[in-house]
């Protein structure tokens, strides 16, 4: 049995909590309800050990209540779709995934919800409403796009697994970004902040340098604490599993190379922010309002799973690609 020490991982940013936490956790509730996510007692465990609230209460510590529980039921709705994309049988049958994908992206768009439709699917329209309700359509369009393009990542990652590819680790990476929903997450501190960047800054260089690398970061740390469960499901697209496949090391080895990777990112992200232009004095303050955003979102995703241990297990498992 292979005893694993996970070293600590590297987060400087100072933890926050929004002041509505101790509201939110009713409302979402209800609102998982109306829309009968929790269909069965499997669901309702799954909610209640997430902790959606402390995530998002951490990740939008200065939001306010009514654009903090639309950020907190995406998270919830992000969850459980792409739970049912992994472990349903929609991961067998990424041409199916694709269709309901596509239906879903037609009610994000303003197509009206049909008999027919998944319960996620009436969960996402009243999220589109509630959306534009507190947003700009020039926001909401960018993160229609965005969810599109999550969707397509993840349906390729799927055709893969079926094929049984195994990525090289920087192929992985790259994949990583678009199939984790983190972009999202991201988009949604301009909606939570009320935050409005103009077009040529959010497409800068250094900013998107930043979004990239606080994706990496919270993909990887992702990774880190979700390797137990991924290889008890057999899932090998994992920083640390294919690290250790690709590099012929040791389990321990793989961990340890990918938080010295996640803890190395956040340094080069704290360095990055050192070095930005001078956008003018209005727009400086906006910019370090998005940038605070990431590290909320940065810290308090990593709190969230220390506290939760949501994904962990003391079980040791037979690990895949052992040296």
């Amino acid at each position: 049995m292979e005893k694993i020490n996970q070293p600590a991982l590297y987060c400087p940013f100072p933890y926050k909590v929004n002041k509505y936490i101790d509201v939110l956790e009713d409302e979402t509730f209800e609102w998982a309800k109306r829309f009968n996510i929790l269909a069965n007692a499997s669901y309702y465990q799954r909610f209640l050990k997430a902790r959606f609230c402390l995530l998002s209460s951490s990740a939008y510590p200065s939001s306010e209540l009514e654009e903090l529980k639309i950020a907190t039921n995406w998270l919830i709705w992000t969850f459980f779709w792409d739970d049912q994309c992994d472990l349903s049988h929609l991961s067998e049958r990424p041409e199916l995934l694709k269709t309901h994908n596509t239906r879903l992206l037609q009610i994000l768009n303003g197509a009206e919800t049909e008999s027919d439709d998944i319960p996620l699917a009436y969960a996402l329209s009243d999220l589109r409403s509630r959306f534009l309700q507190n947003s700009n359509n020039q926001w909401f369009h960018r993160f229609v796009q965005t969810v599109e393009h999550t969707f397509n990542a993840v349906e390729k990652q799927l055709t893969s697994q079926k094929e049984g590819t195994i990525p090289s680790v920087e192929t992985y990476i790259k994949l990583r970004r678009s199939t984790s929903y983190v972009y999202t997450l991201i988009e949604i501190i301009e909606f939570c902040e009320q935050i409005t960047l103009p077009e040529e800054i959010h497409q800068h260089i250094m900013i998107q340098s930043l979004r990239r690398m606080a994706n990496n970061i919270l993909s990887w740390t992702n990774d880190i604490f979700s390797v137990y469960k991924e290889i008890k499901v057999g899932d090998i697209y994992n920083i640390v599993i294919l690290t250790q496949h690709e590099q012929q090391i040791s389990f321990q080895e793989a961990i340890n190379y990918a938080v010295k990777l996640c803890n190395q990112e956040v340094q080069e992200f704290i360095d990055l922010t050192e070095r930005l232009p001078d956008f003018g004095k209005e727009m400086n303050a906006e910019v370090e309002r998005y940038i605070s955003g990431m590290r909320s979102w940065i810290r308090g995703h990593l709190d969230w799973y220390s506290s939760t241990g949501h994904y962990q297990t003391a079980e040791m498992l037979t690990i895949p690609f052992t040296k």
